[in-house]
């Protein structure tokens, strides 16, 4: 499919809201990131991981959003990432990551079970 508006006219409201939620957690995701480098200079070497997560968050909502076949996958396999790095992010101690961990692995199980929305 491509970047058709009126598809995004047939998607689900539950679609539509998936994809809203993962723009904002691409969004926090990139401001993450660019706090990782003014927090401690070791963990500049993080910082493309965890802003190049962000951005294909933030993709992968525009083709959640448009009902892209590519943003089922993609959406499985990112949200699935962010999930584990929230997760690593937690068990080292900080706290706040727990959400970081959750909501992408309710995003990866979402998109996971909604693939007849994507025609896959």
């Amino acid at each position: 499919m491509d970047c058709d508006p009126s598809a995004a006219e047939t998607a689900s409201p539950a679609v539509k809201l998936a994809a809203v939620l993962a723009a904002a957690g691409g969004l926090l995701t990139l401001l993450l990131a660019l706090g990782l480098g003014a927090a401690d200079p070791l963990l500049l070497l993080a910082v493309p991981v965890v802003g190049g997560l962000g951005a294909c968050q933030l993709w992968v909502a525009k083709g959640l959003w448009y009902r892209e076949t590519w943003a089922w996958g993609w959406g499985v396999i990112i949200f699935g990432a962010s999930a584990l790095v929230g997760g690593v992010r937690y068990a080292l101690g900080a706290e706040q990551a727990l959400l970081s961990a959750v909501l992408p692995a309710l995003l990866a199980v979402f998109v996971y079970r909604r693939h007849e929305a994507f025609d896959v």
